[in-house]
Order: C-alpha cells, then sequence, then structure tokens
C-alpha cells in the first residue's frame, strides 16, 4: 500500500501543466465529439470538426463564418495551427440569447507550403477560436478569452 501511494505521489509531481483554455460564461462553444479522425495523404493533411454554440447571455451574438483559427497543444502551450486571413464579418451568422447552433469548420495544409506546418502531422491536442461580435459589423466585439471552444483531438 505504501508503494502505491509512492508512485502515486511521484507520477503527480512529474506532470507539466497544460497551459488553459479560458473558460466562458457568455457562450459555449462544444465541440461535437471529442475527436475526430485526421487525413493524411502524399499531398495534404486535413481535419473536420462540428461545433456546437450556444449564446447563453442576454444579447445577440454575431459569428463571423469566413473567421477561424485553430492553435493545436505543443510542449504544454497553445501554438497557432492555422488561420484564416479573409476579411472581417464578411459573412455572419446571428446566434439569439440562450438559441444553439451548429457549424462545421475544415482545416486543409498543403505539403510542401510554409503554412500550417503544425499540421503537417495532423494528430494532436487542438481548440478553436472563433471571431464573434455583439453587433453584425464586428466592431463591438466578444472578450477574445470568451471565444475559444472547448479542446479536441485529432486522430489518424
Amino acid at each position: 500500500m505504501a508503494a502505491a501511494i509512492v508512485s502515486c505521489a511521484v507520477s503527480v509531481s512529474c506532470l507539466e501543466s497544460v497551459e488553459p483554455t479560458p473558460e466562458s460564461t457568455v457562450l459555449s462553444i462544444q465541440p461535437l465529439t471529442p475527436y475526430v479522425r485526421g487525413v493524411e495523404t502524399a499531398t495534404s493533411s486535413r481535419f473536420q470538426m462540428e461545433f456546437r454554440i450556444r449564446n447563453n447571455g442576454t444579447r445577440p451574438v454575431y459569428l463571423d463564418l469566413a473567421y477561424r483559427r485553430f492553435e493545436k497543444l505543443v510542449d504544454q502551450r497553445w501554438e497557432l495551427a492555422a488561420e484564416t486571413t479573409a476579411a472581417p464579418f464578411t459573412a455572419v451568422r446571428t446566434i439569439q440569447p440562450g438559441v444553439q447552433i451548429s457549424v462545421v469548420f475544415s482545416v486543409v495544409h498543403t505539403r510542401g507550403s510554409s503554412s500550417f506546418e503544425l499540421i503537417e502531422h495532423v494528430r494532436g491536442l487542438y481548440r478553436a477560436r472563433l471571431r464573434l461580435a455583439y453587433n453584425p459589423g464586428g466592431t463591438d466585439q466578444v472578450p477574445v478569452e470568451d471565444s475559444y471552444s472547448r479542446p479536441f483531438a485529432v486522430t489518424e
């Protein structure tokens, strides 16, 4: 019994802390599943994730459908893995208070390109960050800490 306690204490003290993902009270951004299967071919790597976004606030929230940012956990820190560069708030979806919507976002990396190198090997732990605002033009943006999804895994 003493050996089990020592073993447990040693393994707990050896764990490195993972950079946390902020939790929002205004929005819930949940992956539909805890993991998805990524695809790696000779020419590309890709994955797709569906998110359920619930507006827990009292004001409508506007989702920029053309923007998404994916971060990958690397050495216990979140690193930029992929981000779109579309003009802000050109395609918008309204999320009314108390309403939940679903959206699907895809990430594709073409081998040999310098963009999205962390997706070269697609397997890993990810989170998404969305661009959200309290007005359709995007000038009153939701704070960044309220725009992160819960983490999800991509497997091969």
